[in-house]
């Protein structure tokens, strides 16, 4: 069980585990689905089919919504391939022309992303690492048994989460939150059918404890509410829908009707709106600040995304005492490492040496980095998911 008040901080690294692209990446998957769309309504405005299965974002366009729509794509890609940001939520922010396009699209990806890995059980990002590698050979992608790699991290907080429980009441007397800056559902919906799974628990108890106060998206989520297993489906397909076949409008339609309603619950628009959300910011701030420990798994360490969470009030070692603080660094990029330094020490260095660790746990202000993935991250480095820092213990 989670004894001490915890917190985990997830960036986008951390859902890359399960097929969710990180920032840069999601630039370029924006850019193909924009093609694929604007491929797609120059299909309907050629073959007469204009009338039939309207979605609502294409309706709301006009009496030349397909055009429109078309026109929309169309710039968003070009645009994204002049300027090659390294942040879509900035691009989106210099661009207001394309913000709903842009949102739409953004929730197209997550959601055929979410949709893949339902399908498979496994990231299908391997095969494009693979595809991408100058040693690879046709075919070599769909030969790779993605179910063999490890990415399944959420296994970790479960055994956390379970180990010690006598009865299905003691899992809510785990002392754990969440915030995420990712739009997808994973997180929540994984945890749910794994602990509803397991026969000490009872699904009343496993529903009151992943929606009392547990997960904060900070920027939005492409779901509304706690996803369950019949409101996220495997049979979403971006890709048939905006096929070229008549065979598909209603899909299509019932598709983008989806993209449009999930996009506008996303904070994608940096400043504009990522800050609107002032209770949840709050929340976030206030379990940071009560954390005796705290995970930072995939994250950037981005200052507008500091500030807004109150991460360096709640970590700068010179404002507080007692906290333990484990985070990645995959690859131990020397810009992640100025970062976190900065963050936690007020200087750069601290990170940049050898060294994957300062203080000590007994003594409080103990920080940790990996330079591994998430999931090896927790499997080989972070032993606090099954033992306690003395320093953080609970009286």
């Amino acid at each position: 069980m989670f004894r001490n008040n915890t917190v985990f901080v997830l960036g986008a690294g951390a859902n890359w585990h399960y097929g969710y692209p990180t920032g840069d990446g999601l630039v370029g998957d924006v850019v193909k689905m924009a093609d694929r769309l604007a491929r797609y309504c120059d299909w309907r405005l050629k073959s007469g089919y204009q009338l039939n299965c309207i979605p609502e974002y294409v309706a709301q366009s006009g009496h030349d919504g397909w055009t429109r729509v078309r026109d929309e794509c169309q710039l968003l890609s070009s645009r994204l391939k002049a300027v090659r940001p390294l942040l879509i939520d900035y691009f989106l922010a210099w661009n207001e022309s394309l913000r709903s396009i842009g949102k739409l699209i953004i929730a197209g990806v997550i959601l055929d992303c979410e949709a893949q890995w339902l399908r498979e059980g496994a990231n299908q990002k391997h095969r494009l690492i693979i595809l991408n590698s100058p040693k690879s050979a046709p075919g070599d992608e769909e030969r790779v048994d993605i179910a063999k790699y490890h990415d399944d991290w959420y296994r970790f907080i479960v055994h956390k989460l379970v180990y010690g429980c006598t009865d299905s009441a003691g899992l809510l007397k785990n002392k754990v939150r969440f915030i995420t800056f990712n739009y997808d559902s994973s997180l929540e919906y994984n945890l749910s059918q794994a602990l509803r799974a397991i026969d000490l628990l009872n699904d009343a108890d496993v529903e009151k404890f992943l929606i009392a106060d547990r997960i904060v998206h900070v920027y939005g989520s492409v779901h509304q509410g706690m996803p369950l297993s019949n409101s996220i489906k495997c049979d979403f397909s971006m890709e048939r829908a905006l096929s070229e076949s008549s065979d598909y409008l209603q899909e299509t339609a019932a598709v983008l009707n989806i993209c449009f309603t999930s996009s506008e619950s996303l904070r994608t628009i940096d400043p504009h709106d990522k800050e609107d959300d002032k209770t949840s910011l709050g929340q976030a701030q206030q379990w940071l600040s009560d954390a005796g420990v705290v995970y930072i798994l995939g994250y950037g360490f981005d200052e507008n995304n500091n500030r807004r969470i109150g991460l360096e009030r709640a970590l700068r070692t010179s404002e507080n005492s007692n906290k333990t603080v484990m985070f990645t660094n995959f690859g131990d990029l020397k810009t992640i490492n100025k970062k976190a330094s900065k963050l936690f020490y007020g200087t750069y260095e601290k990170f940049l040496g050898p060294a994957l660790h300062q203080g000590h746990p007994k003594l409080g202000n103990y920080f940790e980095k990996s330079v591994r993935t998430v999931y090896e991250a927790l499997e080989q480095d972070f032993d606090a998911l099954e033992s306690e820092f003395i320093a953080t213990m609970s009286s």
